[in-house]
């Protein structure tokens, strides 16, 4: 069996929801005798949790004597099913990940066509090839950080209001050493991007 690597990056405070949602699937987990171990890198910004993360999988962190096969990143605002591992797992992908809203209005998916440039229906096609997907929840097999093995998430800045996320950058070098990337837009509907609103008195 696969050992697999769950890593959340946050700062110091994690929402009770995405708390939730990874007890519970660290329950589900057990109960099918899969063991997923969680990392909580608390530090910032988003990029170096993730970095953080490849290298407690590859063995490189101090704190750390044994290797994982792979590494689930799953974003610190999210809620997810409690079996999504294994139906991500269940794709026998390299990168597999999901969809999801956007945190603010108007709350339109992050990402709306596939790699063809065709709008994506999950009631038509439940798994699809990406150029580029979002880490809500991702899993990533360790041969391609192996492929890759200089690649370090970093965001590329373009203006003032405009960049480019380290998720991106990822999966473009991940599509040039040869990899695919996937979409669950199935999965994708059971995603929940947690956002915060400020509400008055007198508001509808």
């Amino acid at each position: 069996m696969k050992k697999t690597l769950l890593c959340i990056p946050s700062r110091s405070m994690l929402y009770a929801a995405t708390s939730f949602s990874m007890y519970m699937m660290g329950v589900h987990s057990m109960s099918k005798g899969k063991f997923i171990h969680p990392y909580n890198p608390q530090c910032s910004p988003a990029e170096m949790n993730r970095n953080l993360g490849i290298n407690y999988m590859m063995g490189l962190d101090k704190a750390r004597s044994g290797e994982f096969d792979e590494i689930l990143y799953i974003d610190s605002d999210q809620t997810f099913p409690q079996d999504t591992y294994f139906r991500l797992a269940a794709h026998k992908k390299e990168i597999v990940g999901v969809n999801c809203s956007r945190r603010i209005k108007p709350f339109k998916p992050v990402m709306t066509k596939d790699l063809l440039g065709r709008p994506l229906n999950h009631k038509k096609k439940p798994l699809v090839k990406m150029e580029k997907i979002g880490f809500a929840a991702t899993l990533i097999q360790r041969a391609v950080f192996d492929a890759i093995p200089n690649f370090v998430f970093y965001r590329q800045v373009l203006s003032r209001t405009q960049w480019i996320g380290e998720d991106y950058i990822f999966c473009d070098a991940a599509r040039k050493a040869g990899f695919h990337v996937y979409c669950d837009l199935v999965l994708s509907q059971e995603i929940g991007h947690i956002g915060e609103e400020t509400h008055f008195l007198g508001d509808k």
